[in-house]
């Protein structure tokens, strides 16, 4: 994958030091996957030592991306809870009456 300013695919390297104390440099196992959204440089681990899933990640953020979605690990990990959060702080923000109203638990 050579398309440029689409993004890549990389293992970070790492540096072990020997017994001897000499510094040996590692490769991760791991793929990682790097993009930009409106000008953010985003890094993210594709959590596989496989490196065409690595490749389907990143196509898949980037056609999120040009499609218009959000984008990203945290998108995929918003909770219940996060949501309820945000929908409280909409209501408060534009002045919301119906917030005030007792919930049915």
């Amino acid at each position: 994958m050579k398309t440029r300013g689409m993004g890549g695919i990389y293992r970070p390297t790492y540096t072990q030091r020997q017994p001897d104390g000499s510094m040996l440099t590692k490769e991760a196992a791991v793929w990682w996957i790097t993009y930009s959204v409106h000008g953010k440089r985003t890094r993210e681990s594709s959590e596989s030592t496989n490196r065409a899933d690595a490749v389907r990640l990143l196509k898949r953020r980037i056609g999120d991306a040009q499609a218009g979605k959000p984008v990203g690990p945290q998108i995929e990990r918003t909770t219940l809870d996060d949501l309820l959060a945000m929908v409280e702080a909409d209501y408060k923000a534009n002045g919301r009456r119906s917030s005030d109203s007792p919930t049915s638990d």
